[in-house]
């Protein structure tokens, strides 16, 4: 395995591990066959969702020199399968390790949100499909576990 498969890898078993952590049924797939990365499910088992899991060693991108150098948007490699899957059951969650110096941050993304991104904005002329939200864009989303509740409330 490379090191971007095993970074892939790390992403998937935090996320499962703290879905499982909050109360959620979760578990990977295979690794390596297309479709979803993990399952979610509510505690009984009644409703359940996918997660496309996305991860990087190091998300955050800044902008500028010296002391004007601030954080800007965040960068990931979603690949163009996954970029043009849009599922009301099926998430994004898009993980920073920030190579470990701290906790990962996880977005949790709906599939429409990355949808549009790849249909309205970049096109598949690009080598690959890297998703580049502004920080104010995706903030919504940093760590909001609470996404894949409300969806598991609802039926589909």
């Amino acid at each position: 395995m490379s090191k971007s498969q095993m970074t892939g890898v790390a992403g998937v078993h935090y996320v499962v591990s703290y879905l499982n952590y909050l109360g959620f049924h979760a578990v990977s797939t295979t690794r390596n066959v297309a479709g979803p990365d993990v399952l979610v499910s509510t505690y009984d088992g009644s409703r359940g969702l996918s997660l496309q899991v996305k991860t990087t060693a190091w998300a955050m991108r800044t902008r500028g020199r010296g002391k004007n150098k601030k954080p800007h948007h965040y960068e990931w490699d979603i690949g163009w399968n996954s970029a043009k899957v849009n599922a009301s059951r099926l998430f994004f969650a898009l993980v920073d390790l920030k190579e470990f110096r701290e906790l990962p941050d996880v977005f949790i993304v709906p599939s429409q949100v990355i949808f549009k991104y790849f249909e309205t904005g970049p096109n598949e002329n690009w080598k690959r499909a890297r998703y580049h939200p502004e920080i104010e864009e995706i903030s919504k989303y940093k760590n909001n576990w609470e996404i894949l509740r409300k969806a598991l409330e609802t039926e589909s």
